[in-house]
């Protein structure tokens, strides 16, 4: 057995011939356990098939070019290993073979879909009948004119869907616009927010602005108390030995005052003296006489 091969250039196309199609992978999983183990075989042999015709080397390089997409590619892989998994799932396995007429279809029915839509239903084997050369048929009759008036009918009804649909693609279409004018909107209120949120910023660099202002001439306000001060220490220290040597002469002016005052004190004491003499003088001549 050999790789099927067609004529098709597509990179799809070549890549559903060396894997099962969809309806196939359906037959797998609808069929008997025998048949399932026949279609894994077939599939592990196509993958073993395309990885001799695309042989890779050790750093995963490849002296020919695969004809898969890097997607297509990693879905061979990733049907390869559910293949896998597909064998090892016992209970899918025996419910496969004690319902091996049962198909995916079975699970998609009106009876296990909950779609709340009531669908009518059509008996296929009682429309097509049992005899291929009798109308036998549970198909109801209808004459042409019945069948032209019912189209006709059918067709309106299927001009009001049409304008239905129309009108409904266009509300949609409309409310595709509102909705985008919403968010127009939205991005003018970020725009405006965001130009308060940079006018704040400014406000708040403005503010920092003056508040170092006020701190750097506060600084500039000391500098200039610091050098007035520095100046008064400067005189004050200057006067010190003015100072020193006012109070020397006022020492040495008030020694004099001290001399003065002691030798006018002296005096005093010498006149006083000599007037007691003089008067013990007189009073000794009085007495003689």
């Amino acid at each position: 057995m050999k790789p099927r091969r067609s004529n098709a250039s597509t990179n799809t196309d070549i890549f559903l011939d060396y894997w099962i199609t969809k309806s196939e992978l359906a037959e797998v999983l609808g069929v008997a356990r025998s048949t399932l183990v026949i279609w894994e075989n077939i599939a592990f042999w196509r993958i073993e098939a395309f990885r001799q015709a695309y042989p890779t080397k050790a750093d995963g390089s490849s002296d020919r070019e695969s004809p898969l997409s890097p997607y297509q590619a990693w879905v061979l892989g990733r049907i390869g290993r559910t293949m896998q998994r597909l064998q090892r799932q016992t209970r899918v396995k025996d419910y496969i073979q004690r319902n091996p007429y049962n198909s995916l279809g079975n699970y998609l029915s009106p009876a296990t879909v909950q779609h709340g839509v009531t669908i009518p239903q059509f008996d296929v084997n009682s429309a097509m009948g049992t005899n291929l050369y009798s109308s036998e048929s549970t198909i109801p009759e209808t004459s042409i004119q019945d069948a032209t008036r019912h189209r006709r009918v059918v067709a309106r009804q299927s001009n009001s869907l049409d304008v239905a649909l129309d009108v409904t693609a266009r509300n949609r279409k409309a409310l595709k616009l509102a909705t985008e004018i919403r968010h127009l909107e939205g991005d003018a209120v970020d725009y405006h927010t965001a130009g308060i949120q940079t006018a704040t910023k400014a406000v708040r660099n403005q503010i920092a602005d003056r508040d170092y202002q006020i701190e750097d001439s506060k600084l500039e306000q000391k500098d200039a108390l610091l050098e007035q001060q520095r100046i008064a220490t400067a005189g004050t220290q200057a006067l010190t030995p003015l100072i020193q040597e006012e109070w020397g002469l006022k020492v040495e002016q008030q020694k004099i005052k001290n001399e003065s005052l002691k030798v006018d004190i002296e005096k005093g004491v010498a006149d006083v003296d000599r007037k007691k003499n003089e008067l013990e003088v007189k009073l000794l001549e009085a007495s003689i006489v």
